[in-house]
């Protein structure tokens, strides 16, 4: 059933993929020409850590078919058709915040959705407090609204009520998951954007954006603490000024995260053909220690 849609529009583009007069730009062949190997790639990989079964598995179909959306979304490039892209994203944005208006009615009224944990035994119990949209980890949509958010802010000047609209949704989004590098990629890729285009505007949106924070943040500690969801996302902001103020190493997380990305690029030269296990590291962090 998780397939379902990626499987059928697969058989429906495919077809007109292979009789459709437009094609790729030259521009563009170096990109689809990496996709395509990362994909072989990445299908390999699955077929060598789960044997055959590894073709009919979502995340296999994921991969096959990358190269595929980005001729796709190439094409509709090419013929000028990115406000269609962007009213897709603004669909998706607003379902995503009426499912997570909608948590948050249950979690105040008990009439609206249930926690995820409540779905399924293999979620766990910590997931209670998150807000997750139709996920069931809330980073995985923050991560998904961080790459809507920079589509938005990159096209603001060619579609600016459905670029406005999209930036709000986004920072609701952002600020109910509570994810910590997707707040600090809004914040830093605004402020580029912002001072690339005017310094005027830059420091007004500095000045306008500082005070509703403040304001929201005041509120919500003020008026709301006592409930969970609002607590969650209050540690999370303090995480971040904690980080800035006593080093990332005050935080457990962040301190775990970033020493495994320093070994992994202190270990570049001797990675060889990798560990052969999608998305499993290990093999990398044996000399850190048990606690990785």
């Amino acid at each position: 059933l998780n397939a379902a849609p990626v499987l059928l529009s697969l058989a429906i583009y495919f077809p007109y993929l292979l009789v459709g007069n437009g094609g790729v730009p030259p521009r563009h062949l170096g990109a689809l020409l990496f996709l395509v190997l990362f994909s072989m790639w990445a299908c390999i990989y699955l077929i060598i850590g789960r044997g055959g079964s590894a073709v009919a598995s979502m995340i296999f179909v994921f991969f096959a078919s990358l190269p595929l959306f980005f001729v796709a979304i190439a094409r509709v490039h090419e013929s000028g058709e990115e406000e269609f892209i962007a009213k897709v994203f603004l669909a998706f944005l607003v379902w995503q915040s009426l499912v997570v208006l909608w948590q948050i009615a249950g979690r105040l009224s008990g009439i609206g959705f249930d926690p995820v944990s409540r779905y399924g035994a293999e979620v766990p119990e910590s997931y209670t407090l998150m807000l997750t949209g139709t996920y069931y980890n809330s980073n995985d949509l923050a991560a998904t609204v961080g790459a809507i958010f920079a589509f938005f802010v990159l096209l603001k000047g060619r579609f600016p009520l459905l670029s406005n609209w999209g930036v709000i949704l986004c920072v609701f989004l952002a600020v109910c998951t509570a994810s910590r590098a997707v707040l600090l990629f809004m914040i830093v890729s605004t402020l580029y954007f912002a001072f690339s285009r005017s310094v005027l505007k830059a420091i007004l949106i500095v000045i306008v954006g500082t005070c509703l924070s403040l304001l929201v943040f005041f509120g919500l500690t003020y008026y709301f603490q006592e409930l969970g969801f609002v607590a969650r996302i209050l540690d999370r902001v303090f995480s971040i000024i904690r980080i800035l103020t006593d080093g990332v190493y005050s935080d457990n997380s962040m301190s775990l995260r970033l020493v495994s990305y320093l070994q992994f690029l202190r270990n570049l030269d001797v990675l060889g053909w990798g560990s052969f296990k999608l998305k499993d590291y290990s093999i990398f962090l044996v000399s850190l220690g048990p606690r990785f």
